[in-house]
C-alpha cells in the first residue's frame, strides 16, 4: 500500500503545483505594470503637472471622457511643473487593487501629484506617483533651465 500512496500524491501533487503556477502568472498578468523612471529628469519629462498638493473630496466622474471613474480636487500649495492655479481636479481610476494602476487620495492627505494630459484633461495613475523627492524634482527642474 505505501507505493499506491506515493502514487497517488505525486498524482495530486504535479497537478496542484501547476495550478498554483497559472494562479501566480495570472494574478502578475492583472497587475499594473509602471515604467520605473531612473531620474527625475526622466520622469518629469513625461509629465504636464507637477505639484505639492493637499488632497480635498473625491467624486465619482460623471461622463468622463477616457477610462477614469475618480476626480479629486487638490489644492496646490506649490507648483513645481505646469499651470500655476490654486486648485486641480485631477481625473484618476479611484480602484486601488493594482491591477489597474487605480489611486485613491484621502481628503487632507500631502501629496508630490504628478499628472498626464490625456483625452483633454490631466489625469493620474498609480504609475505617475512620485518616486524622488520634492527637492530632487526642484534640482531636475533647475538643471533643465
Amino acid at each position: 500500500m505505501p507505493d499506491a500512496r506515493r502514487s497517488f500524491r505525486a498524482g495530486v501533487s504535479l497537478p496542484l503545483a501547476l495550478i498554483a503556477t497559472f494562479a501566480a502568472s495570472a494574478t502578475t498578468a492583472l497587475a499594473c505594470s509602471c515604467v520605473e523612471w531612473r531620474t527625475p529628469q526622466e520622469q518629469l519629462a513625461e509629465m504636464d503637472l507637477a505639484v505639492v498638493a493637499r488632497a480635498g473630496w473625491t467624486r465619482p466622474e460623471v461622463g468622463g471622457r477616457g477610462p477614469y471613474d475618480g476626480v479629486t480636487l487638490f489644492t496646490v500649495e506649490r507648483t513645481l511643473k505646469g499651470e500655476r492655479r490654486t486648485e486641480w481636479k485631477i481625473a484618476h481610476i479611484v480602484d486601488d487593487d493594482g491591477a489597474t494602476c487605480g489611486v485613491r487620495f484621502r481628503p487632507g492627505q500631502r501629496v508630490i501629484l504628478l499628472a498626464r494630459m490625456q483625452d483633454g484633461r490631466l489625469f493620474t495613475s498609480l504609475c505617475h506617483r512620485a518616486r524622488f523627492s520634492v527637492s530632487a524634482y526642484e534640482r531636475a527642474l533647475a538643471r533643465g533651465r
